[in-house]
């Protein structure tokens, strides 16, 4: 169960049920060694009907959640959000498990959002986190982030979490890994991109790492973005 919870009295009980229902079954997926404390507030004023924001942040030991507009009603869209959100917050508080996560934006969220589509797809219909259809959504986000240029050094939404996820999926299918042993072997280096692609190379092979050398580091803007993803996965690019 979460360690220690406080919640505005008027946040949606449902909310509060499904994020209770759902931390266990992800935190031993996640292999957690303790439940970090939660912190989860509500804002209803000021948002236009139907319109839904999450605002988080994850430290070692605790989670803060800020739910912003419309979330009276439950609907499976709105369920879908609490708990994909709290999936890439728990990643983060697994992430520290390997010790101050002191890597660059890209590979900080990019890991993170690998970390939680994983856990969802393992979780499945128990979770209802819809991993095939965020999956879906990430990739459209590359999309865009590769229509911009060249990824390397990028801090923005698109990249970072389309681009960022979609690499690390793709590194730890070609490596037969799992993303949280992905990012364990990663923690143990500088966390920089050098030392990534170095990781990449070293468990997927040169063919396949020299492929992800080029996804970050080459210009794509003429190229459609779903056979560059498609070539990424097949090592082909």
């Amino acid at each position: 169960m979460i360690a220690s919870a406080a919640a505005q009295d008027d946040l949606p009980v449902w909310i509060n049920s499904e994020i209770e229902s759902q931390s266990d079954r992800l935190a031993a997926l996640y292999g957690l060694p303790r439940m970090p404390i939660m912190n989860l507030q509500y804002t209803a004023e000021g948002h236009t009907a139907g319109v839904r924001i999450i605002e988080a942040e994850a430290e070692a030991d605790l989670i803060r959640v800020h739910f912003q507009g419309d979330w009276t009603q439950e609907s499976d869209a709105a369920r879908q959000d609490v708990v994909r959100n709290l999936a890439h917050e728990l990643a983060h508080v697994r992430q520290y498990a390997s010790g101050l996560p002191v890597e660059p934006r890209f590979w900080h969220e990019g890991f993170a959002e690998a970390m939680a589509i994983e856990a969802l797809d393992q979780c499945g219909a128990p979770c209802g986190g819809a991993p095939a259809a965020l999956l879906r959504s990430r990739e459209q986000q590359c999309g865009e982030a590769l229509r911009s240029g060249y990824l390397s050094g990028r801090t923005d939404n698109d990249a970072v979490y389309g681009c960022g996820a979609i690499f690390v999926l793709a590194v730890a299918k070609a490596s037969d890994s799992s993303v949280i042993d992905l990012y364990g072997s990663f923690a143990a280096t500088d966390r920089s991109e050098a030392a990534m692609l170095a990781l990449v190379q070293e468990r997927a092979g040169r063919p396949f790492g020299l492929s992800a050398r080029r996804f970050l580091k080459s210009d794509y803007r003429l190229v459609p973005a779903p056979q560059t993803i498609r070539d990424l996965r097949r090592g082909k690019l």
